[in-house]
């Protein structure tokens, strides 16, 4: 435990005092307010909820593999993973602090947009239990996206590359919902299956499914599994 809580808080020292992840908090806490109320103003408040958290979720996608990837990225750059892998710190250890820390952020990211709740609850009156559901929607996803990002910075070889092959993962689970259309029988219905867009439909909708969050909970232990097997094999050619 002690290991853990020191890689943890090296991990949230690096990533507040980031000014990349600052600003990237802020702009996103911006964009949710400013899409919301351009949205709430054209559509109906169901509507503009369920659009507000589709285009969010994109956004979360596009930009989380990138943070939840940083500490392990740092740590190639400064040289400092050769140490980490030497160390006697398990590697579930360190894989855990990793995706914890980005999972904090995700929570800010999210804990932002509560400017957008307030101003939603004193003028449009919305379901309160709708919008809960999508919020933690929007959690879960972010929770599966850190969970990518931090395997996808073990596998890469640098940010970069890393970048590359989290967004390429994700995209690819995503279109496979589009994608099933092309299928037929069972195979059109395992692709829907597979597809993650799939697995958002309820939370927009105000429904907290069980099989939705078993889906991401499922790719978010596979992915987590993944990373600490790589950093295994590592360890052993090292």
């Amino acid at each position: 435990m002690r290991s853990l809580k020191a890689l943890l808080y090296r991990d949230f020292i690096g990533f507040f005092r980031s000014p990349v992840v600052a600003v990237t908090v802020a702009t996103f806490s911006m964009m949710a307010g400013l899409l919301f109320c351009m949205l709430v103003t054209v559509t109906r408040q169901s509507d503009a909820l369920s659009m507000m958290m589709s285009t969010l979720s994109f956004v979360l996608m596009l930009v989380l593999p990138v943070i939840s990837g940083k500490s392990w990225n740092d740590a190639k750059t400064n040289g400092v993973d050769g140490l980490l892998l030497g160390s006697s710190i398990p590697t579930w250890i360190q894989i855990g602090a990793h995706w914890i820390s980005a999972v904090a952020v995700t929570g800010v990211m999210i804990g932002s947009m509560t400017g957008v709740v307030v101003f939603l609850e004193l003028t449009a009156h919305p379901d309160l239990g709708k919008l809960a559901t999508a919020l933690v929607g929007l959690l879960m996803m972010g929770c599966t996206f850190c969970a990518v990002g931090v395997w996808a910075s073990v596998v890469g070889r640098g940010v970069i590359s890393s970048t590359v092959i989290g967004l390429g993962t994700l995209l690819g689970l995503w279109l496979l919902g589009p994608l099933s259309v092309l299928g037929t029988g069972k195979v059109g219905e395992l692709l829907r299956l597979i597809s993650m867009v799939h697995h958002t439909f309820g939370f927009e909708q105000g429904v907290l499914a069980g099989a939705d969050l078993a889906y991401f909970g499922t790719v978010i232990v596979v992915f987590l599994i993944a990373a600490a097997l790589r950093l295994n094999g590592d360890r052993l050619d090292g």
